[in-house]
């Protein structure tokens, strides 16, 4: 069982801890993530109306070129269930 009683995937919402805000990002990284783990994330995230937060490092793409390509199929794939481009402070209810 994962954290949360959730299965397959991680608690999405955000975590008000009281003095921060905390939420889990998926690591678009060279080494372990699939488009299709991360599509899988996304999909789960809008089912349930959860902020899905996107984290990477720039200089990965200088190095990894073709996380480009997973970058922008994910992005289209999430435009087209929906989802609006926001910043972290937006997901996490802080204006």
């Amino acid at each position: 069982m994962d954290v949360w009683g959730f299965k397959r995937h991680r608690y999405p919402f955000p975590l008000d801890l009281g003095t921060h805000k905390e939420s889990v990002s998926y690591e678009l990284n060279p080494k372990k993530a699939t488009y299709e783990r991360l599509r899988d994330a996304l999909e789960y995230c809008v089912k349930l109306s959860a902020p899905f937060i996107l984290a990477t490092h720039y200089w990965q793409f200088q190095r990894h070129p073709a996380m480009k390509a997973v970058l922008y199929k994910l992005v289209d794939h999430a435009l087209k269930l929906g989802a609006k481009p926001a910043t972290v402070s937006e997901c996490m209810g802080v204006s």
